[in-house]
């Protein structure tokens, strides 16, 4: 482990703790203000660097810039949105509310830290042309970067269905 996993698990402590002090209802709505912001900053940001004319990074027809940059304005503008929703219906399961906090908690850390790591991935393959030694030796980065566990979770998931 190095520095650039502390820094991970101190993003998942603190969205753990914010989201687990949080109403149900509000913890449900920032995770999707996250998921919209993901699904629409990775939908417009090829056109965005199209637009603004930045270099793109290798591979890709996106800047990690302007992926950054749309997905934190997109993020805190569907936050604010979330926010005055559940102001007006004020949802909430009571006695549920710490565990959905920690279970949505953790989906929002790991999407947060899934764009910080592919930004600043992206970003150093951009620049340098080779990941930096932070990412490199780090135990979660790959992790955050690509999804392995999950995918191969999936795949047992699907292999098991089909009988195999």
């Amino acid at each position: 482990m190095n520095w650039f996993d502390g820094l991970v698990l101190l993003l998942v402590l603190a969205f753990l703790t914010w989201e687990a002090r949080q109403e149900a209802g509000r913890a449900l709505l920032d995770t999707l203000a996250l998921v919209l912001a993901l699904q629409l900053a990775h939908g417009y940001c090829g056109p965005l660097t199209r637009a603004l004319q930045w270099q793109p990074a290798p591979g890709t027809e996106t800047s990690p810039l302007a992926y950054g940059l749309l997905f934190a304005g997109l993020w805190g503008a569907s936050l604010l949105l979330a926010r005055a929703l559940h102001g007006r219906t004020r949802w909430s399961m009571d006695h549920f509310d710490p565990l959905f906090g920690l279970a949505f908690g953790i989906v929002i850390a790991l999407g947060a830290g899934h764009v910080l790591t592919d930004l600043l991935a992206q970003t150093a393959l951009l620049n340098h042309g080779t990941l930096p030694p932070y990412l490199q030796e780090s135990a979660f980065a790959p992790e955050l970067r690509d999804f392995r566990t999950y995918h191969y979770v999936l795949n047992t998931f699907h292999g098991y269905q089909g009988g195999q």
